[in-house]
């Protein structure tokens, strides 16, 4: 018997390659890496994104608000 499943096993054998594993994880993961790679070439630069920021920014300046503020108060103290 012995015999026979050791024939068995040398035809049902094949050597092993790399590419006989598939990883669908690890090949979505590089789509996902290469199109952040490709968005982050045809972005804008940096220093235009700042200046947006700065223009659409809630920051504001306080010297300026402080005197807003009491040019209101005098305005309504008349």
């Amino acid at each position: 018997m012995m015999p026979l499943i050791r024939e068995f096993i040398n035809r049902q054998t094949r050597a092993w390659f790399p590419k006989m594993v598939v990883n669908p994880v690890r090949e979505r993961l590089l789509d996902v890496i290469a199109a952040k790679r490709n968005t982050l070439k045809n972005s804008p630069s940096p220093k235009s994104k700042t200046t947006q920021a700065l223009q659409s920014s809630n920051v504001i300046n306080i010297r300026d608000a402080v005197k807003k503020s009491v040019e209101a108060e005098k305005r309504v103290k008349r």
